[in-house]
């Protein structure tokens, strides 16, 4: 740091224009809140430190990796001269990161801790996310709601022959791409939980490929739960308004059962723009901000999670086709007689997928 000397001028200057009050006033509030930006500072800077070293002990494990295929291969004995230069250099002999751990260690011991060494450590490192018997059983229980509410769905039609009546094909018309935007939706999330279940037995680091803050980021177990818990509400949506379709007692309220679908998506949107701390909301935030910057692409810079959300947004053209029939349906469209087309509006829909597939790629 270069700190420029004050000449006798500037000394003057500095006292002629210096305030008559130079105490500083700070209240407990004032105090705690740098409090904890400083501790919050020296934990995100030593778990910064403990990737770089991880990083550099898993470079050197996968030197000695491949010189031991390669002496293998080529019935050769060249690791040990390898492997020594690589012990030699600054990426194998450079114990810098581990004397700035343990300052780090004794600076945040002794004033964030009370010198209590357990206390800080356990600060310091960072905390595994644990896996809750609650919500392994949740899980289990919105999966077999869903194969009864699947069997059930299949019983009701079959025993009441909806298929064979003439008003069924209007019906499934309109109904089935309003209800299939919730199953690729539903498919997408078991998907990717799949992944993370992948991800986590061969000790893939995705929340910090991603930039998911550890703690927060949700396991494969969560993401089955919510995955369940949303084809539970939408089996449950189909049952109800099947059945007030083919009740006669029912039929007054047409309206109100060609609104079901619509209603279910708005209460994903509510969870999902939810500003309480209910439904995973950091997790909310943080796909929303990605979202954003999908739409917003040429304004802000892309980074992995943005790229990789928006490469998924590919993948699911047929659910934008979906999301796109429910703004003709119950925009355009006369949703009280089952009419999805005014003027071809909705008949024509392939046009906006292509628009955001374009924006998608570009």
């Amino acid at each position: 740091m270069n700190n420029n000397q004050e000449t006798h001028r500037s000394t003057i200057k500095g006292l002629l224009k210096h305030p008559p009050q130079t105490e500083l006033n700070f209240t407990r509030k004032n105090l705690r809140k740098v409090e904890d930006q400083l501790k919050r500072a020296f934990v995100e800077f030593y778990q910064k430190l403990r990737l770089l070293k991880n990083y550099s002990f898993l470079n050197i494990l996968a030197f000695s990796k491949i010189m031991k295929k390669y002496d293998k291969i080529t019935s050769r004995n060249a690791s040990k001269s390898y492997m020594k230069m690589v012990d030699n250099s600054s990426l194998g002999n450079s114990d810098e990161v581990t004397k700035l751990m343990e300052r780090v260690e004794a600076t945040f011991i002794k004033h964030f801790s009370n010198s209590n060494r357990t206390k800080g450590m356990k600060i310091l490192r960072p905390k595994a996310t644990r896996e809750r018997h609650r919500t392994t059983f949740s899980t289990g229980f919105f999966a077999g709601c869903t194969v009864a509410l699947i069997l059930a769905l299949i019983l009701i039609i079959r025993a009441r022959n909806n298929i064979d009546k003439p008003e069924a094909t209007k019906y499934m018309e309109n109904m089935f791409p309003l209800y299939s935007l919730l199953g690729f939706i539903v498919l997408h999330m078991m998907l990717y939980a799949s992944n993370i279940y992948l991800w986590r037995r061969y000790q893939v680091n995705y929340f910090f490929i991603y930039g998911f803050k550890q703690g927060t980021e949700l396991g494969y177990q969560k993401v089955f739960l919510l995955g369940f818990g949303l084809v539970v509400l939408a089996l449950a949506t189909v049952l109800l308004d099947l059945d007030m379709e083919m009740d006669q007692k029912t039929k007054d309220y047409g309206t109100f059962t060609e609104l079901l679908p619509l209603n279910l998506v708005f209460l994903m949107f509510i969870i999902l723009f939810c500003p309480f701390n209910i439904m995973y909301c950091s997790n909310c935030f943080f796909f929303l901000t990605c979202l954003f910057h999908c739409i917003c692409a040429p304004l802000y810079k892309v980074t992995l999670p943005d790229f990789f959300l928006a490469d998924q947004f590919t993948s699911q053209v047929q659910a934008l086709r979906s999301f796109e029939f429910y703004i003709c349906y119950y925009v355009w469209g006369d949703f009280h007689h089952r009419k999805n087309s005014v003027s071809g509006a909705c008949t024509k829909r392939e046009i906006l997928c292509k628009d955001i597939m374009a924006l998608n790629i570009f």
